[in-house]
């Protein structure tokens, strides 16, 4: 579990913590990125295609009832090339990120 087990890696403008409705997207097991609790913002720590991203938030973005995307790396997600992606997706604009698919 990372922050407890396995180290949080040395990122100098993000503080990671394990924190409930937090979520850690992993890339071959490896740390590839960090869902703040709330949804609001979204770290990459590598490159990932869009496309998959976008499937893996979608997904966990239907069990909640409520949930905005609107930072991606501290950049609006609309300005990202996985805001496009999260649109195919269903994702709605608002205005001031992202909503879940309804």
């Amino acid at each position: 579990t990372y922050g407890s087990t396995v180290a949080w890696p040395d990122q100098v403008d993000v503080r990671f913590s394990r924190s409930a409705g937090a979520y850690v997207l992993l890339d071959d097991g490896a740390l590839a990125g960090y869902w703040e609790a709330g949804g609001r913002s979204l770290h990459l720590l590598e490159e990932l295609a869009p496309a998959a991203v976008a499937e893996t938030l979608t997904r966990v973005a239907a069990r909640h009832r409520r949930l905005e995307l609107l930072t991606v790396n501290d950049s609006p997600v609309t300005g990202h090339p996985l805001g496009k992606a999260l649109e195919a997706h269903g994702w709605r604009l608002t205005p001031r990120g992202l909503g879940r698919p309804s």
